[in-house]
């Protein structure tokens, strides 16, 4: 299945994507609206905005990874590094 960017996805579109969730989990569960988690850490999101999802996985930092869909993944590489743009050393 293709998945857009973000910016590119058609509104009300439902996409399934495959997670790594680690950390804080209940947090991240309450958040994506996930029911259970499983102790391997991997579970599927079913959404209809893929910014909605990057805006999530940047507000839980190293604790959501995507495990599949490269063009979401880019996306929140992008999104990473435009905010770290804005804190030089």
């Amino acid at each position: 299945t293709f998945i857009p960017t973000p910016s590119e996805a058609p509104a009300g579109e439902k996409h399934s994507i495959r997670l790594n969730i680690s950390g804080d989990r209940r947090a991240v569960a309450e958040a994506l609206s996930i029911s259970e988690i499983p102790t391997n850490g991997e579970a599927t999101v079913e959404i209809y905005s893929p910014d909605w999802l990057v805006k999530a996985i940047l507000a839980h930092g190293p604790f959501i990874e995507v495990l599949e869909k490269e063009p979401l993944r880019g996306e929140i590489k992008r999104s990473a590094e435009n905010i770290l743009a804005l804190y030089p050393s």
